[in-house]
C-alpha cells in the first residue's frame, strides 16, 4: 500500500473511532453504486493550503465522488449531490465547497472530485481557480425545525 493510501486509511479509521462519518452512499436496491466524501473543511489541511483558504469552521467540503462505472453518466452523481446537500441543510450546515477539476474533457475515472458542470447545475458558484482545479461554493438554506419534525 502506498504511503498516501496508508495515511488516508488511518485518517478514516481515526474519524470512525471518534464517531465521525464523512461519506454518503447511494444504492440501487441493495447494491452500493456511489459514494461521496464530505466533511468539515478545515480538517483538510491540503485543501486549505492548495487553494489559500482562510480557516472557517462553518464551511464543509465535498472532496470526492465515486460512482460505479456501470452507473456513470446516468445522473447518479447529481442525485447523490442533491441528497448530500439536503442532508447537510437538515444538519444546519450553511456553506459547502467543492473542488472540481476544470477540464471538461476528463474521462469518468479522472473526475473523482465530480464534474464542475454538476456543481453549477446544483447552484454552486465559482469562487476561484487554481491551475487545473476550482473552488465552488453554495450557501444552503436553513431548514426550519418545523420541517425537520415531519421527516
Amino acid at each position: 500500500m502506498e504511503a498516501d493510501a496508508v495515511q488516508t486509511r488511518a485518517f478514516r479509521e481515526n474519524l470512525l473511532g471518534q464517531g465521525e462519518y464523512d461519506g454518503y452512499l447511494i444504492y440501487d436496491k441493495n447494491k452500493v453504486i456511489g459514494w461521496c466524501q464530505v466533511g468539515q473543511r478545515d480538517r483538510l489541511a491540503k485543501i486549505l493550503e492548495q487553494f489559500s483558504l482562510t480557516i472557517n469552521p462553518l464551511v464543509w467540503a465535498i472532496t470526492c465522488f465515486r460512482i460505479d462505472s456501470e452507473y456513470q453518466r446516468r445522473g447518479v452523481a447529481s442525485e447523490l449531490l442533491k441528497n448530500v446537500l439536503d442532508e447537510l441543510g437538515k444538519k444546519g450546515i450553511e456553506v459547502v465547497e467543492a473542488y472540481p477539476k476544470i477540464d471538461t474533457e476528463l474521462a469518468g475515472d479522472q473526475q473523482w472530485t465530480g464534474p464542475k458542470n454538476m456543481y453549477e447545475r446544483a447552484g454552486f458558484s465559482l469562487i476561484k481557480e487554481n491551475n487545473s482545479r476550482a473552488v465552488y461554493s453554495i450557501k444552503l438554506r436553513k431548514v426550519p425545525l418545523s420541517e425537520l419534525s415531519h421527516n
